[in-house]
């Protein structure tokens, strides 16, 4: 394989391969936070308008996994070289 210029640098496609992959995981694990946040909040939402605390909760602790996967993904794209 041919290097790949970036930045006027001649890199290795490997390495852009991997790069590329890392990137898409990262991108799937924040969205699993997302979703995770979204389910906990009508989850939360559901049992405020139904009354039933027990689901409320549920909600509220779902909603807060989420939001901790999402900051855990991004810190971890700060660290990252």
């Amino acid at each position: 394989m041919s290097p790949v210029v970036l930045c006027g640098r001649a890199v290795d496609p490997q390495w852009v391969d991997r790069v590329r992959e890392e990137y898409a995981m990262s991108i799937s694990k924040k969205a699993k936070g997302v979703a995770k946040t979204a389910e906990g909040k009508t989850k939360e939402t559901a049992g405020k308008i139904t009354g039933n605390k027990d689901l409320e909760l549920k909600g509220k602790a779902e909603k807060t996994q989420g939001r901790a996967r999402k900051t855990v993904e991004k810190g971890k794209d700060l660290l990252e070289p």
